[in-house]
């Protein structure tokens, strides 16, 4: 399965010398551009580009005395306009990472998708059973190297993880320049006084609510303080017990709540093997894809 958009451009040119030159300037190009030369410009390249003996309209020109601005050139012109979807909660332990892993993996069945970890410091290297000292998003200033830490997970999404014990100065950074890359990126926000500015760039938000009172009450200080961007409520079982019902939690958060999750046995041994749930007749899944699915009709 392919983790990214393949972007196939096409290099015209007539002159060895400059396909020379022009090829060296893509060897640092990311892996996912597909670089072919031409003597004469194809039908279906997602990028044209041209040395300076070739007469063809639209292209963008390659400059030999500054090769290395090619690249930023294709860059600007394949960027994606990608939506991005903040899924948080007004208190920690509400199964707000479980909630974003998934629906990350649902988009990625249908686009390009990234899950973006925001939480220094826990960080979701121990969620998908990956190693401590695994790649993260730190010191990534630009689309370009942010994608190149984006680490491949099954069942075909990616993941930016969180630098833990580190400053997060930067953090409401990453999911502007992941949504250049990616069709779809899932954020995994933790609450705390950076959610305001994490939630600027958000097409959506989810809040992931546990099914008690205080925690209603919570929901409902933090829908009153954030009104934007528009707001999914999920409410997430996290285990037995709990009268309250959801028509008695809906009065208390004062909105209609979108999807309640049941508590999910295989949702945990699937967490303690870090893996996801892909069991598709879980109740907890098909809740998940009903959210997922009310997302994108927003």
């Amino acid at each position: 399965m392919d983790y990214e958009r393949t972007i196939h451009v096409a290099v015209v040119s007539r002159d060895p010398a400059l396909r020379i030159e022009v090829a060296r300037a893509f060897d640092a190009a990311p892996v996912s551009w597909d670089v072919k030369l031409y003597e004469k410009p194809p039908e279906d390249a997602d990028v044209i580009v041209a040395t300076p003996e070739v007469d063809c309209p639209g292209a963008l020109p390659f400059d030999p005395s500054r090769p290395e601005d090619i690249l930023a050139a294709v860059a600007t012109t394949t960027r994606v306009d990608g939506r991005v979807i903040v899924v948080t909660s007004a208190s920690g332990g509400s199964g707000v990472t479980s909630v974003a892993l998934h629906l990350a993996a649902l988009a990625a069945h249908r686009t390009t998708a990234c899950f973006v970890d925001l939480d220094t410091t826990w960080s979701a290297c121990d969620r998908l059973g990956l190693p401590p000292d695994a790649r993260t998003w730190a010191g990534a200033d630009d689309a370009r190297t942010l994608q190149g830490n984006a680490l491949p997970v099954a069942p075909g999404l990616r993941a930016l993880i969180a630098p833990r014990g580190k400053g997060a100065v930067d953090r409401h950074r990453v999911a502007p320049l992941a949504a250049e890359c990616f069709e779809r990126v899932i954020v995994d926000a933790p609450p705390g006084g950076h959610i305001g500015s994490v939630l600027e760039e958000a097409y959506c938000g989810v809040l992931v609510v546990p099914p008690s009172i205080p925690a209603a009450r919570r929901a409902r200080e933090f829908l009153d303080a954030h009104r934007d961007p528009r707001w999914a409520v999920v409410i997430n079982r996290l285990g037995p017990g709990g009268e309250v019902t959801r028509s008695g939690l809906q009065r208390v958060i004062g909105c209609r709540i979108a999807v309640e999750l049941p508590c999910s046995p295989s949702l945990r041994d699937r967490e303690d093997e870090g893996r996801l749930l892909t069991a598709s007749w879980s109740r907890w899944a098909r809740g998940l894809r009903r959210l997922y699915q009310a997302l994108e009709k927003a």
